[in-house]
C-alpha cells in the first residue's frame, strides 16, 4: 500500500439525529458525504455523536454499518458533558489499534483522555490520535483543554488532533484567518467565542485565539494553514454569515512535513449543507517522507 494516508474531520450536527423517534435521514447520507473523497479515507474524526452510547450503542453500530464499505471501524469516546460523544473511524487493518483511553477507565490520567494509540501501516512506530469537540460558550474551558494537550507536540511523538476547536487559529505569516464581525450576532451569541470582559483591547469585541495559540506555540502544525486556506468549516447561513474556520486538523512537529498541503480541502457543497451545519475537511499524508519516529510518553 502507498504511504498516503487521508486524514478527515466531520462535525455531524446532532449525529444526524433528527427526532427521537429513529429517524435518521441525515446519518444514512454519510457514505455518500465519505466518499466524495478519493482514494478512500484512512481516519475519521467524527464529533457529535448525539445518543451514540443509547441502547446498546446502536447509533455508533448503525454508523460503523454505513462506512463498513470504506473499511472503517468505530472507537467512541464518552462526552463527560452530556450526550455528544466523540467517535474515531479508522481503515482496518491498515491502522491497527493499541490503546483507547476513556474516562470511565481506571488510571486515565486528565491528558490522556479520548486519545487512541494506533499501529500504521507504512509509519512503524505508534500514532497517536484524538477527536475532539471543545466548548462553545467558553474560551476559559478552551485554554484549558489546550494545556492538557501540549505533550503531544513534543519530539518524537506522531500525533494527529482533529475536530471542532470552536476558536480560530492565530495568524501565521502569509495566512490571516477570517475574524467574524461579532457585533453583527444577537447579543445572546457574543461572547461565546470572543474575549471575555476585561480581557478585551479597547473594549473591542474579538475573537477568542487563546486556546489554539496555545497548541501552535507548543508546536502544532494546522493544515489549512500549510495550504493557505482560511475558508469558514460553517455554513455561510450559520451565525448570521459570520462563520469562520474553526474546525481544524492539526499534526505533531514529527508528522507536519509529511502533510500534502493542496490536498487540504474544505468541503462546501450542497450535500455537505443538507447533513450538517459544519463542513467536512480533508488532508493527506505521505508517510514515505518521515523518519521513523521515537517511542510515544506514556
Amino acid at each position: 500500500m502507498s504511504g498516503n494516508l487521508t486524514v478527515l474531520s466531520l462535525n455531524l450536527e446532532a449525529g444526524g439525529w433528527d427526532d427521537h423517534h429513529w429517524r435518521r435521514p441525515r446519518l444514512n447520507m454519510l457514505p455518500d458525504l465519505v466518499g466524495q473523497v478519493p482514494g478512500g479515507v484512512d481516519v475519521l474524526m467524527f464529533q457529535e455523536g448525539k445518543e451514540y452510547g443509547f441502547h446498546g450503542q446502536h447509533l455508533r453500530f448503525h454508523a460503523e454499518r454505513l462506512l463498513a464499505p470504506f473499511g472503517l471501524r468505530s472507537f467512541m469516546t464518552r462526552s463527560v458533558r452530556g450526550e455528544l460523544h466523540e467517535l474515531l473511524f479508522v481503515r482496518w487493518p491498515r491502522l491497527q489499534p493499541l490503546c483507547h483511553y476513556t474516562p470511565d477507565l481506571p488510571g486515565v490520567f486528565h491528558d490522556q483522555v479520548g486519545w487512541l494509540r494506533f499501529h500504521v501501516e507504512g509509519l512503524g512506530s505508534v500514532l497517536a490520535v484524538r477527536s475532539v469537540q471543545w466548548a462553545s460558550w467558553n474560551g476559559d474551558i478552551r485554554l484549558d483543554e489546550a494545556q492538557k494537550l501540549t505533550r503531544y507536540a513534543a519530539p518524537g511523538v506522531a500525533a494527529i488532533i482533529g475536530g471542532d476547536f470552536n476558536s480560530l487559529w492565530p495568524d501565521c505569516p502569509g495566512h490571516k484567518e477570517f475574524e467574524p464581525d461579532w457585533e453583527a450576532l444577537p447579543p445572546h451569541k457574543r461572547t461565546h467565542k470572543t474575549l471575555a470582559p476585561g480581557l478585551r483591547p479597547d473594549g473591542r469585541l474579538l475573537s477568542d485565539r487563546r486556546a489554539l495559540t496555545v497548541l501552535a506555540e507548543a508546536g502544532f502544525v494546522n493544515a489549512g494553514c500549510l495550504a493557505g486556506d482560511p475558508t469558514p468549516t460553517v455554513h455561510s447561513d450559520v451565525d448570521h454569515g459570520q462563520g469562520s474556520r474553526i474546525d481544524h486538523i492539526l499534526f505533531s512537529p514529527l508528522l507536519a512535513p509529511a502533510v500534502i498541503p493542496n490536498s487540504y480541502r474544505v468541503w462546501a457543497n450542497d450535500l455537505g449543507e443538507k447533513i450538517s451545519d459544519h463542513r467536512m475537511v480533508s488532508v493527506r499524508v505521505d508517510l514515505t517522507r518521515l523518519s521513523k519516529p521515537d517511542r510515544l510518553p506514556p
